[in-house]
């Protein structure tokens, strides 16, 4: 009888252990890392991404460390960076999930290095992140074919019952000296809704018609773009919508297409 006793409680202690908090010591593996070469240093994003139940808490992230390691010339070179947060939220996706993002960033001035490698530790409440990975900044011509030149970021969020705020992080992966704004329109915002039904921002409106550059201009650089939306009782946008955010930029326009759903 105590035999069998103690084996039901080894058992119980089993379950409570791995059921426990302190027994979902896993790893995040939701990151994207992103390396840019600019003339002045080596700039690194982290963007931390995930799609939860709308059920599920949020992705919240503590922090995130970049270790730069390398050598110069014979000597070791070792530099540990507390990366900056700088753009970060949710919004559902379906009536169901919703995607969470939080973007950081640092830079490291460390010249004539070799043999870089960058190690990245942080805490998410989805579990720790560890990674270690050589520098290896994106193809210039693989860019060029493919028109990676910005990388975009789309956000919304709710900021009145009939308010939206749209978000778009713009990151310049690679210099573009072909590419220009034709007009003050900096940020387009493109709705289709479940009735087919199109709502252009730029509809209706009148830009100055002026040529500048495209922001932001240098590599690793980065700008957050924002837009009002007041709910419009003409057009509903209850329910599944398609998204297009929009650098409006000469001759190709840079976009991003997501889904979005709200009551």
């Amino acid at each position: 009888m105590r035999i069998m006793i103690s084996i039901i409680f080894l058992i119980f202690a089993v379950v409570s252990c791995t059921s426990s908090p302190k027994g979902k010591s896993k790893f995040f593996d939701g990151v994207e890392y992103l390396f840019i070469q600019n003339s002045d240093s080596l700039v690194v994003y982290a963007i931390v991404q995930n799609t939860v139940s709308v059920k599920d808490k949020s992705l919240s992230v503590q922090n995130i460390s970049a270790e730069f390691n390398g050598k110069k010339d014979t000597a070791k070179v070792k530099v540990t960076e507390e990366m900056i947060p700088i753009f970060e939220g949710s919004y559902q996706i379906s009536d169901k999930e919703k995607t969470c993002i939080a973007v950081y960033r640092t830079a490291f001035k460390e010249k004539n290095t070799d043999e870089i490698t960058v190690k990245f530790l942080g805490e998410t409440n989805y579990g720790s992140i560890k990674k270690e990975l050589p520098k290896k900044t994106m193809n210039f011509m693989n860019i060029a074919d493919n028109n990676l030149f910005l990388r975009l970021i789309p956000m919304i969020e709710e900021t009145a019952p009939t308010k939206l705020n749209f978000k778009m992080l713009v990151i310049r992966n690679a210099p573009f000296q072909g590419a220009y704004m034709p007009s003050s329109e900096d940020f387009r915002v493109i709705i289709h809704n479940k009735n087919d039904q199109k709502w252009n921002s730029a509809e209706g409106k009148m830009f100055m018609q002026v040529v500048g550059e495209v922001p932001p201009q240098v590599a690793g650089d980065y700008i957050v773009l924002e837009m009002e939306y007041q709910n419009n009782p003409k057009f509903n946008i209850s329910g599944q919508n398609k998204m297009e955010f929009i650098l409006p930029a000469m001759p190709t326009p840079t976009k991003v297409t997501f889904d979005y759903w709200t009551k």
